[in-house]
C-alpha cells in the first residue's frame, strides 16, 4: 500500500467536500460516484485507491439521502488551523456576523432562540448573503449550530473569532482549506452535471427578502423578514385570518418595494403613484402590477382574492343595518393565501426591470 498515495487521496476527498460546502452550503453532499469523478484521476490517484478511502470514511456523516458530508473534526481543522486559506471557502468576516447575530438573538429572545436564513441575512447586512450562507454552512458542517426546519440555532455557547489568516497553522502538513480552493470548479461542475435530482430552491418570500437587503433597504428588509418569522411562527388551523392579512401585507409591501425601480424604468405610469405612498391602495397596485405585465390575467386573479381575503380585517364591510354575516376563513385559505403569495412574489421577481436587479 502506497501510504502517501493514499493520505493524498483522503485529502483531496475531504477538500471536495469542504469546496461542496462553498459551492452549495445548505445541501453540500456528495455521492460516492461524484466524489469519484473529483479525485480519481488526479494527481495519479486510481480507482481502487479512492474506493479504499471511501472505506476510510466507515461510518461517517452523511445526508438524508446518503450523501457524504466533511467530518466536522475536519471542518473545524479547515477553519481555525490552515492558513491562507480564500474567502471563498473560509468567509471569516461573515462567520464573525454570523456569531455576532447569535449573541444579540440570544440577549433579546433567550438561549433557544431560532432564526431563519431571511432574518439572518437582514440582521448580518454588512456582509453579502451569499458569504453568510456559505459562513452558515460550515458552522452546521462543524455542529456549530444546528438546523431545525428552515431555522437555525447555536448549539455551543463560545463562539470563535475568525482569522482570514490564522497563526496556528500546525494541525498537519495537509491543509484541507486550501485544497479545497483549487478544487472549487470542479465541484461547481459535479453539482452542474447533476440531473434529475431534486435540489431544493429558495422561496421567494426568502429571495425577496435578499433582494431588498442587496438594494440597501435595510429598513424595509427588517420588516420583511420580522413579517414572515411572524407568519412562518402561525399554523394554517389555528391562525388562518391572521395568516391571510399578513400574506396580504405582505404582497402589498412588495409592489410598494418595487414602485421605485419601476417608475424609473418608465414602467408604471398610473396616475395613483403620484400621491403619498400611504396613500395607495393594494387594488391600485394590484392594476398597476397587470398593466406592466408583471402579473397575467390569471395571477391577476390570484392577487385579487388575496386582496379579498385581506381585506376580510375590515369587519365594517360585513354589517347591513341589524346583520352582521362576515365570510368565515378556513385552514385550506390560509395554505391557498401562502401558495398565492409564493406565485405573484416570484412573478415579480421574474419581471425584467426587478430581475436585472437581484
Amino acid at each position: 500500500m502506497n501510504v502517501e498515495l493514499m493520505m493524498h487521496a483522503k485529502a483531496l476527498a475531504e477538500a471536495a467536500m469542504l469546496a461542496a460546502i462553498a459551492v452549495q452550503p445548505l445541501d453540500p453532499g456528495l455521492s460516492v460516484a461524484e466524489l469519484q469523478q473529483v479525485v480519481v484521476g488526479r494527481d495519479g490517484i486510481g480507482a481502487g485507491t479512492f474506493r479504499d478511502v471511501v472505506a476510510m470514511f466507515g461510518a461517517g456523516p452523511t445526508d438524508s439521502r446518503g450523501r457524504l458530508l466533511l467530518a466536522s473534526t475536519t471542518v473545524m481543522i479547515a477553519l481555525l488551523g490552515d492558513s491562507d486559506v480564500p474567502e471563498e471557502i473560509r468567509p471569516a468576516a461573515a462567520l464573525n456576523a454570523l456569531g455576532k447575530m447569535f449573541d444579540e438573538l440570544e440577549n433579546e429572545e433567550g438561549r433557544d432562540a431560532t432564526a431563519d436564513r431571511s432574518f439572518i441575512h437582514a440582521r448580518c447586512s454588512s456582509v453579502p448573503s451569499e458569504q453568510i450562507d456559505r459562513a452558515l454552512g460550515l458552522v452546521l458542517c462543524w455542529g456549530q449550530v444546528e438546523q431545525k426546519g428552515g431555522r437555525f440555532c447555536r448549539r455551543g455557547r463560545a463562539w470563535p473569532e475568525y482569522r482570514a489568516h490564522p497563526t496556528a497553522a500546525g494541525f498537519g502538513k495537509l491543509q484541507i482549506g486550501v485544497l479545497a480552493a483549487e478544487l472549487l470548479p470542479v465541484v461547481r461542475d459535479v453539482f452542474a452535471k447533476r440531473a434529475g435530482v431534486h435540489v431544493p430552491s429558495e422561496p421567494p418570500a426568502e429571495r425577496f427578502g435578499r433582494f431588498l437587503t442587496k438594494q440597501g433597504w435595510t429598513g424595509f428588509a427588517g420588516w420583511w423578514t420580522s413579517t414572515l418569522r411572524e407568519m412562518s411562527s402561525l399554523s394554517d388551523d389555528r391562525h388562518p385570518s391572521a395568516i391571510c392579512v399578513l400574506c396580504g401585507a405582505l404582497l402589498e409591501a412588495a409592489l410598494v418595494a418595487i414602485s421605485a425601480p419601476a417608475v424609473d424604468a418608465a414602467e408604471w405610469k398610473q396616475k395613483f403613484l403620484a400621491n403619498p405612498p400611504d396613500r395607495w391602495k393594494l387594488g391600485e397596485l394590484i392594476d398597476q402590477a397587470e398593466a406592466s405585465k408583471i402579473f397575467r390575467p390569471e395571477q391577476r386573479a390570484l392577487a385579487d382574492l388575496l386582496a379579498n381575503q385581506r381585506n376580510r380585517i375590515h369587519a365594517g364591510r360585513f354589517h347591513e343595518r341589524d346583520r352582521f354575516n362576515p365570510p368565515y376563513t378556513n385552514a385550506h385559505e390560509a395554505r391557498s393565501a401562502r401558495d398565492n403569495l409564493a406565485i405573484l412574489l416570484t412573478a415579480i421577481l421574474d419581471w425584467q426591470p426587478i430581475k436585472s436587479l437581484t
